[in-house]
């Protein structure tokens, strides 16, 4: 396999530039990215959407793995998922509130009974459970890592993937590359 893997990839490849190795990074079975290092050049090939990086290996400055967890994503959707209790205890008092507030809404906030409750608690509900899970959801993949490859005057390249020993042996064989060619 990895020797059909080398004739797909031949079309990346300068004149006489061999493949050392290639790398397969995604999460978790969804495999992205595909990583070819080779005696001169770090190849970084996204599948969707198709994507090619070539980076000479002196233009690297730095490979690294790192996990940035946004805890404050968790405390917004936990305040979220507060609100929505709150909301469910006390909805009467804050629909009536509301069509205090905006007097052309009420008809429709006082509509139903759908599913069992009105129209407004409905809405309510969902806008502060969409409010939820859009935080929690940003916290779950905030959780993943990152590969990153941090490229002399250019941005960033981030590979979300979890820390496997493909990634190990990449960190590894890139500063032993760099540390060559200084």
């Amino acid at each position: 396999m990895v020797e059909t893997n080398k004739e797909n990839l031949t079309q990346y490849l300068l004149e006489g530039e061999k493949i050392n190795k290639i790398y397969d990074l995604g999460i978790l079975t969804i495999d992205l990215y595909k990583i070819v290092l080779t005696d001169r050049r770090m190849i970084v090939i996204k599948k969707f959407p198709k994507n090619v990086i070539e980076l000479n290996f002196k233009n690297i400055e730095l490979v690294e793995y790192y996990t940035n967890v946004e805890w404050m994503k968790l405390i917004f959707s936990i305040l979220f998922f507060i609100l929505i209790t709150v909301f469910i205890v006390s909805s009467n008092f804050v629909l009536q509130r509301l069509a205090a507030f905006l007097p052309p809404v009420e008809p429709i906030l006082e509509a139903g009974p759908f599913l069992g409750m009105k129209v407004g608690m409905l809405l309510v509900l969902f806008l502060l459970g969409t409010g939820a899970l859009y935080y929690f959801g940003f916290f779950i993949n905030s959780l993943f890592g990152r590969l990153r490859i941090i490229i002399y005057e250019q941005a960033p390249l981030d590979i979300i993937t979890p820390l496997t020993p493909d990634v190990t042996e990449i960190l590894k064989n890139v500063e032993t590359v760099k540390s060559r060619s200084k």
